[in-house]
């Protein structure tokens, strides 16, 4: 394991008004500390994208893709991030590949992930927590979602389904489970 490494995030907001960014940086610095709670060792950090990969991920797009970070000269110790809204020819795609994904998607593998429910914090967080290592805490049978969750043993983990302000009482958490997840995950790096 490395210590007092960085984990990065390179991020791009597709058609997000400017009332939302700010809120967008709020969701990003709460995630930040809570990471930074699991493993004291580690930091994380988010960052835009440079012109040159703006221009890449433009090119994708517009060719009917989504990227991967090595696409676009990212390391890969490091994860895309998109947050667009769900109307975006991006948030459109990721439907298409799964259609329950109503408020996001992760493909971990890929690392990379689309957000296009940008006001939600929660979908935020839940996403990049997938980046992550974590599991969802719901039960899904051929793409039908037929237990919201929780289905751990915390009422409280941001990794169920269609999670809300009403749903849980604090975030960006998530359970024993997946915080074991993670921190197996990331020590891998």
């Amino acid at each position: 394991m490395r210590s007092q490494e960085n984990i990065s995030f390179y991020w791009h907001w597709l058609e997000i008004p400017a009332v939302q960014e700010q809120a967008l940086l709020e969701h990003a610095e709460l995630f930040e500390k809570h990471v930074q709670e699991l493993m004291p060792n580690r930091s994380i950090a988010f960052k835009p994208l440079d012109d040159k990969q703006t221009e890449i991920l433009r090119i994708s797009i517009n060719n009917g893709g989504i990227p991967v970070p090595s696409d676009l000269g990212i390391d890969s110790d490091s994860f895309l991030v998109l947050v667009t809204n769900s109307q975006h020819r991006v948030a459109q795609l990721c439907q298409s590949l799964k259609p329950e994904a109503k408020y996001g998607i992760s493909f971990p593998n890929e690392r990379v992930c689309c957000i296009y429910e940008p006001e939600d914090k929660y979908t935020f967080w839940h996403e990049i927590y997938h980046l992550l290592g974590a599991d969802d805490c719901y039960i899904e049978e051929n793409d039908i979602i037929i237990d919201r969750g929780p289905t751990c043993e915390d009422a409280d983990c941001i990794m169920q389904y269609g999670i809300t302000k009403q749903s849980i009482n604090i975030g960006p958490w998530v359970c024993t489970y997946n915080i074991e997840k993670i921190i197996n995950r990331l020590n891998d790096f």
